[in-house]
C-alpha cells in the first residue's frame, strides 16, 4: 500500500466558516519516494473579494504573497464535488486507499475534508501519519529541531516540504 499525503490551503482555521482554496495529494511508496501527485484550485462560487473577506490579516497576507489569489482569478478551478470524485479515483489508481492520511499537522486538513468533502474520508483509515508528531517527539526527547525552512504555503509545495522533513526524522531514527 502506498501513502497518501494531503495538504489544503484555506481561508482560515475555522472549519465551519472557512473555505478550501487549494488541495494537493501526493502518493509516495513506503520509502517516501514520490509516485504521483494531484492538485487543484477550488471553485467556491465566490468572487475573489468575497474570498478575501473571509481571510484574517495573516492569511490574506500569506495568500497575497504566494499568488494564490491571483491563481484563483486566472487559472482553471473546479468544484468540491469534482475534486472529491477526482481524488477518490486518484487514490484508487495509486493503491493508496485504506491507509492513514499523511501530512504536517494533518488533523487540520482532516477536519476540513470531513466538513467539506465527507465522501472522501472513506478512502483513509481513521489514523494519521503526522510529521508534526515526529517533530515534537524529536524536540522533546532529544532536543533536536530542524532548521525552519520557508514554505510557499501552497498545497503541493507544502507536501514536498513535509516529505523532506519526514525523511530527515526517519533517517535520524534509523
Amino acid at each position: 500500500m502506498n501513502i497518501a499525503w494531503v495538504d489544503l490551503e484555506t481561508t482560515g482555521l475555522d472549519v465551519d466558516s472557512g473555505n478550501i482554496l487549494e488541495i494537493a495529494v501526493m502518493i509516495t511508496d513506503k520509502d517516501l519516494n514520490e509516485i504521483d501527485s494531484y492538485s487543484a484550485l477550488v471553485n467556491n462560487n465566490l468572487s475573489i473579494d468575497e474570498i478575501k473577506s473571509k481571510c484574517d490579516a495573516f492569511v490574506l497576507d500569506m495568500h497575497t504573497k504566494n499568488n494564490l489569489f491571483v491563481d484563483l482569478e486566472n487559472e482553471p478551478t473546479i468544484t468540491i464535488n469534482q475534486i472529491t470524485e477526482e481524488v477518490g479515483m486518484f487514490l484508487q489508481k495509486n493503491n493508496a486507499t485504506g491507509g492513514p492520511m499523511a501530512g504536517n499537522s494533518i488533523g487540520f486538513d482532516r477536519k476540513f475534508v470531513a466538513k467539506h468533502m465527507p465522501a472522501l474520508l472513506g478512502n483513509w483509515s481513521y489514523r494519521n501519519l503526522d510529521v508534526s508528531s515526529f517533530k515534537e517527539w524529536f524536540r522533546l526527547s532529544q532536543g533536536f529541531q530542524l532548521e525552519k525552512t520557508e514554505s510557499d504555503h501552497r498545497a503541493l509545495g507544502d507536501i514536498k516540504a513535509s516529505i523532506a522533513e519526514m525523511k530527515q526524522y526517519v533517517g535520524r531514527a534509523l
